[in-house]
């Protein structure tokens, strides 16, 4: 926890998934399955898969691995080709020290404290410092210390880095999808129903915790001025706008991707942004109702009881934001035929102004109550430690 080496090793995991997702993708978009489909003989595919085998060369160390084991397996001598691995492990060990060497010291020193002399190019970025045009003092110094627990906790950025690549993973697969024509406005609504989830699943990670993050030390804000109400709205503010320019973009990279109609764009994302502001709410003021301070592992605060209910409670707004969605289109596709079996979803009906605006006010009636009620629970709360 305090040797450089344990940071970096966590750097050098999440590196790895990047690569590994990156490689992911590029099979993905190979489309590797139409070799099977195009193939004419199981001959053919002998031929294919051996074009893509690993090169046999001599010093590779795979190579000099199986000359070993074999060497073992027939006689109880020592092939050469051990030897000649057990030297390669020696120079890479020599050549990672000879590199790495350098900065061990500077690593060390700098893992228990900030030299001094570089303080000031970060001047703007101390407490007591930084502003925020439009905030106080002690809400932009909350700010300030989100931002600096975010970019320090590596098993927080680092996971968002790989929520990307599953998001992209999430546009790719649309991509592909067959029968957009004939499947359109059941697409449509499915899409904003995933849309919708993947936002309560990162505000489970992320929103949820957020008041049980402060641990046993939030009691130093029910003795100072700083009230509770502006801790939680200003958690709420801070950890929900990249949730809506999340939402926003999966949103018109979606409608671009599946070929819907731009027109309906506009009333479809302000439901969407509003459904996110929800649900950020919810997030948020569950976790004020239900904290856990004490914990051996983060994630152990989102698998607990209050993190099940608030993933219940998100996916019941989904889902009836999903119906309030597809309400339009059922009433047009009964009014063509009452049997299901004669239904189109070739049609994308989008919802009328009014099922926004019934809509938008539901979701900020529901975020000022899932808030004041965060806020009442967490004022009234006299323990900070379990």
């Amino acid at each position: 926890r305090i040797f450089p080496t344990k940071r970096l090793q966590q750097g050098l995991i999440a590196l790895g998934l990047v690569i590994t997702t990156a490689g992911l993708f590029a099979f993905r978009l190979l489309r590797v399955e139409d070799i099977f489909s195009t193939a004419t003989s199981a001959e053919q595919l002998q031929r294919w898969a051996q074009a893509f085998q690993i090169p046999d060369w001599g010093w590779l160390p795979n190579g000099l691995v199986v000359k070993t084991v074999d060497g073992l397996a027939e006689s109880s001598t020592v092939d050469p080709a051990a030897w000649r691995l057990v030297v390669m492990a020696v120079c890479a060990l020599a050549v990672s020290t000879a590199i790495g060497a350098p900065f061990i010291r500077g690593t060390w020193s700098r893992s228990f404290g900030t030299n001094r002399k570089n303080l000031g190019r970060f001047r703007l970025l101390q407490f007591g410092k930084f502003r925020i045009p439009g905030l106080k003092r002690g809400d932009s110094a909350m700010v300030l210390k989100e931002l600096k627990v975010f970019s320090r906790d590596l098993s927080r950025w680092s996971q968002m880095v790989m929520m990307i690549p599953l998001l992209g993973f999430y546009l790719l697969n649309m991509h592909l999808l067959p029968f957009r024509e004939q499947f359109q406005g059941l697409y449509y609504l499915v899409n904003l129903f995933m849309i919708a989830f993947m936002v309560a699943a990162i505000g489970a990670r992320y929103l949820f915790p957020s008041i049980s993050w402060e641990g046993p030390a939030l009691w130093l804000v029910r003795v100072s001025p700083y009230s509770v109400w502006r801790l939680v709205v200003i958690k709420f503010i801070f950890l929900t706008a990249p949730l809506m320019v999340l939402t926003w973009a999966l949103m018109v990279l979606s409608y671009w991707i599946l070929g819907f109609d731009h027109d309906s764009l506009s009333v479809s994302l302000w439901m969407a942004l509003g459904t996110t502001l929800f649900l950020g709410a919810l997030a948020v003021g569950f976790g004020a109702i239900l904290p856990r301070f004490r914990y051996e592992h983060h994630l152990e605060i989102s698998l607990g009881p209050g993190g099940l209910l608030y993933m219940l409670t998100a996916f019941g707004v989904s889902f009836g934001y999903a119906a309030v969605l597809g309400y339009p289109m059922f009433v047009e596709m009964t009014q063509q035929s009452t049997y299901w079996g004669h239904w189109s979803f070739s049609n994308l009906v989008p919802p009328t102004v009014e099922i926004r605006n019934a809509w938008l006010m539901i979701c900020f009636g529901g975020t000022l109550m899932a808030l004041y009620v965060g806020v009442v629970s967490l004022s009234r709360r006299e323990e900070f430690d379990r």
